[in-house]
């Protein structure tokens, strides 16, 4: 490969950066797709993907107090309504999203590989397991 078209390669659209900037969909992988293994994977690759959606978090707290503050200084400073309004539709945008991501990271992180009396579970739930098992013709043998 040439150096033109190595930088032509590592250099991404703007929109795609600000995409990933803002959303955080491209980080995770779908559990529901492949056999069961593969959905294990994916599932403990989510868990793992779960730290990062903290700063997506903080980014949408920004967003949300950046448009809430220039909708309440627009509609005391200028009393223009309809503009106040356009920036707390935004703000409020901005909290659904927030309330998504806490959601999400609150959700994986009950999941995380620890029971509820926090003894560690299996990587590959039993169910999976078996699963496999039965696939290959083998038995199962329980946990020493």
């Amino acid at each position: 490969m040439s150096v033109t078209s190595t930088a032509a390669v590592a250099r991404e659209p703007l929109w795609h950066l600000v995409y990933r900037y803002w959303f955080w969909g491209w980080l995770f992988r779908d559990v529901n797709a492949g056999d069961l293994l593969r959905q294990a994977a994916a599932w403990r690759h989510n868990v793992q993907q779960r730290a990062h959606l903290r700063v997506y978090m903080r980014r949408w707290c920004g967003a949300l107090i950046v448009t809430g503050a220039l909708a309440m200084a627009i509609e005391t400073l200028a009393g223009a309504r309809v503009a106040a309004a356009a920036c707390y539709t935004l703000a409020v945008l901005c909290s659904v999203i927030q309330a998504f991501a806490g959601i999400a990271w609150a959700f994986l992180r009950s999941r995380d590989g620890a029971s509820a009396d926090g003894q560690p579970v299996h990587a590959v739930p039993e169910r999976v397991r078996v699963e496999v098992a039965r696939e290959h013709g083998r038995r199962t043998f329980p946990d020493a």
